[in-house]
């Protein structure tokens, strides 16, 4: 079994509990986490990167091997991500110490497109490059 089988195989797995991490974090209030020092804005690589794992994931979970339009996961993982984000930034107005902010939303969203792209690279290269098996 090659790696990429491998990770296609535990990727539900693995998706559901980063997902499930990555809702806990944001309703952990805001002064528990001591990062009440941190300069405004400063989260949104963090935002960037959360999203850009979570949009490599979905697509993985979602993609069938030999799938002749690799685009159509691409845009529905980041509508899929960008409402989650939204949502996500809407719930954090009622944990203490934390506040919805839209920049956190565009954070999100790039960070979005950036995982699909590196998810279409990655495609790329292990569907079309390598044996089966």
């Amino acid at each position: 079994m090659n790696f990429n089988r491998f990770l296609q195989n535990w990727a539900k797995v693995i998706l559901a509990v980063y997902w499930l991490i990555l809702f806990i974090s944001t309703s952990i209030p805001g002064n528990w986490l001591g990062w009440t020092h941190i300069a405004k804005d400063a989260d949104k690589f963090g935002h960037g990167a959360a999203y850009g794992i979570l949009a490599f994931l979905l697509i993985l979970v979602r993609h069938k091997p030999g799938q002749p339009r690799p685009i159509y996961l691409v845009l529905t993982t980041l509508v899929i991500g960008l409402i989650y984000g939204f949502f996500d930034e809407w719930h954090q107005q009622f944990v203490p110490m934390r506040t919805m902010d839209y920049c956190d939303i565009m954070a999100d969203g790039i960070g979005l497109v950036i995982g699909a792209a590196v998810w279409l690279v990655w495609n790329f290269i292990f569907e079309r490059h390598t044996p089966d098996g």
